[in-house]
């Protein structure tokens, strides 16, 4: 297994949201924001369709973000497993 931790580099990240830098943002239009790995952060597509979270359209990182993910939760944590990413989301704390 490989372990990527985000760090993106956009100047609206180097103030923290609650106790996290980094963050996803699913959009009302369908947009998403990812964040990005020594790099600005990453723009796509989202959408649910039969309660899998599709995501396409990903302008950098493709073959971690890009796919369909299965949505698990567990306790304050958002599971997003896709054939080939894992993505860990916490619960941001107020």
């Amino acid at each position: 297994n490989t372990y990527y931790y985000p760090h993106t580099t956009d100047i609206f990240k180097i103030i923290p949201v609650g106790h996290c830098f980094e963050e996803i943002q699913f959009l009302d239009d369908g947009n998403i924001i990812l964040p990005g790995f020594n790099t600005n952060y990453v723009t796509g597509r989202w959408q649910l369709d039969n309660s899998k979270l599709i995501v396409d359209s990903i302008n950098e990182f493709k073959n971690l973000f890009e796919g369909s993910f299965a949505i698990e939760f567990i306790n304050d944590q958002l599971i997003l497993t896709s054939d080939n990413s894992i993505l860990y989301c916490h619960k941001e704390k107020s």
